[in-house]
Order: C-alpha cells, then structure tokens, then sequence
C-alpha cells in the first residue's frame, strides 16, 4: 500500500476541491480505517496475543472493502451527520483500497468483493519503490498540516448519542469483531500471503512461495516472517540488510531458493508510522476540543441552577413608604 501520507496526499485534495473543508477530518479517518487491521496485528504479533496465522488471517478479513464500511459506520455514529459522514468514510476507504491494489507487490492484494468473492484485486501500475512516492510523502505532509488548523476549528462531533445510533455503533461494532471469524477457512483456502502453504510445514518441500516485505539479514542469509519463523534463502540474495520481497521455490521446510528479489527503500514504513500518529493526535485533539467546548455552557447551566434555588445573602430593605400599615 502507498504509505499514509500518500494517502492523504492523493484523498485529500480531491475531496476538499469537489466538497469544501467540511470533509477534511472524516478523509483523514477514511485514511486510516484500512490499516487499523495491520496496525493491531503487528501489536497482537509483537505481544504474543493470538496464533500468527489465525490473526493474520483475521486482520485481512477485516482489511476487506465490506469490513472498512462496518467501521466506517461506526465512527459515523458519533458524527453530527451519520449518514453524510459515513459515505464519505466508506468512499475514502475504497479510495484508499484501490490506491493499494495499483502497485505491484508480491503475494498481496486488497479484497474488494469479500466474503462473497475471496481473489485477491492487484492493477500492478506501478512499482512498491516508484520515485515517485517520496514527493508525495512529502506533499502528504505538507498537505495534513496545512489542513490541521481547519479541521480542529470544526465540531465534527455530536452532542449527544440518542440510544438508536449507539445501538447501531454497538452492532456494526460487533460485526466488525466477531464476523471475520466465521470466513477464517475460506480465505486460508485461498492461499493468500501464502498462508496456507506457510501453515502446512511439512508438506513446503517444492512448492512455490513469495514474501512480502519481510526482514533480511545479510549475515545469516535468512529472512524473519511475520509468524517470527526464520527462512533461509539460497541462490542470488540482497547483498545487504534490509526489507525484501521474495520469490523461489521451497526446497526443505526451512529453505528457500530465491528466483527473484527486490530490496525496498527505508522511507515506507517510518513515513506510514509519522503519518499514522499525526492523524490520530490530530482526531484525539478534535475529540478533546469537543469535550471541552462543552464544559463552559454546563458551568452557566449549573450557576444558573443555583441562583433558582434561592441567594443566601440577606433580603433588600424596602423603600420608604412601601411598608403595610397597621391593620384595623
């Protein structure tokens, strides 16, 4: 996938020239919503959360087109318009989607008719290191920076959730969470990222196998899968350290012979990072802007409480010659 700052270099300007600046902050999220997946599948890997391959497979489950729009839906729900926001989320994470399946990568692709059609879309228009991608990592930047100030300048948030939509959150919510475990097997027949090959250790020996940006270490000539597993290549390998894109043939369960490599760049991965943390600062300081806009009008309400209930202070005297007369 293009990092995120492509992303929201290439989303953003379109949507704010054929709408207005009313949509920047729900094209940063639609930005995102595609990677949360990966983002909590290296979490789950690095602390040892749940079987690699299960959660591998869940994650690109929930990476799908039809899983994107259940989040989508969610986050809509806490808009001041559900149904506006949601279709401009939904639209950027196909967006974002098509994006990804135009470059080549390696045992990879974006499912955009799942659960109902498990192939794998790839476009292979350009190349995972094309030069052009440090300029627009850089006109990403530039471009979320320079939208910053006018996307925190907006309540984008509603006052209140009316127990309806946090019903529908809930449930969008949950099928989001719980759906993907019900096609684990359909897309492990697939094969996609090679997975099932991968699974199956003893039956690797000449079966055809590619890796997608994994981890090479010249010294040892091996390559560390997402699963943490060490691979050893032979033949042709990178003559340096470094992320690589495998192809060959198995020819034992722990051995690789390598028929083609690429060594990508080391921008991708820090650039897709920065862009992430800085577009989701920038929605938690919408959110925190949000709340405290609405602590000075409680405070007036309470005062204004207050002051119903009576003033403590001692009563006016009244004016000369307002007083009753004695009765009789």
């Amino acid at each position: 996938m293009p990092n995120t700052l492509c992303h929201i270099a290439l989303q953003a300007p379109v949507h704010r020239a054929a709408l207005s600046d009313k949509v920047l902050p729900w094209v940063v999220v639609g930005c995102i919503i595609p990677d949360i997946p990966w983002i909590l599948l290296r979490a789950s890997l690095t602390l040892g959360l749940a079987a690699p391959y299960t959660i591998r497979l869940y994650a690109t489950i929930q990476a799908s087109l039809l899983f994107c729009t259940l989040l989508s839906a969610v986050v809509a729900q806490f808009s001041r318009r559900p149904a506006a926001t949601f279709a401009i989320l939904s639209g950027n994470c196909l967006f974002h989607l098509l994006l990804d399946a135009t470059q080549v990568k390696w045992a990879n692709g974006v499912h955009l008719l799942a659960p109902f059609d498990w192939s794998a879309q790839q476009f292979h228009l350009f190349d995972l290191d094309h030069p052009l991608g440090t300029p627009l990592t850089v006109a990403g930047l530039i471009t979320l920076l320079w939208c910053w100030p006018r996307i925190v300048r907006q309540s984008i948030w509603a006052a209140a959730m009316p127990p309806g939509r946090i019903a529908a959150a809930a449930t969008c919510l949950l099928l989001y969470l719980a759906s993907p475990l019900l096609f684990l097997d359909n897309l492990e027949q697939t094969d996609f990222h090679f997975l099932h090959t991968l699974k199956d250790k003893t039956a690797r020996p000449g079966k055809y196998v590619e890796f997608d940006r994994t981890t090479y270490d010249r010294a040892t000539r091996a390559v560390t899968i997402f699963s943490g597993e060490t691979i050893r290549l032979e033949g042709t390998t990178p003559d340096q350290s470094g992320s690589v894109s495998i192809r060959g043939r198995f020819v034992a369960a722990d051995t690789v012979a390598v028929t083609d490599y690429r060594l990508h760049n080391r921008i991708r991965n820090p650039a897709s990072m920065l862009g992430i943390i800085l577009a989701c600062v920038l929605i938690l300081q919408t959110i925190i802007l949000s709340l405290f806009s609405r602590i000075p009008h409680q405070t007036k309400d309470d005062n204004h409480e207050d002051g119903a209930q009576g003033d403590p202070s001692p009563p006016s005297p009244s004016p000369p010659g307002s007083r009753p007369g004695p009765e009789g």
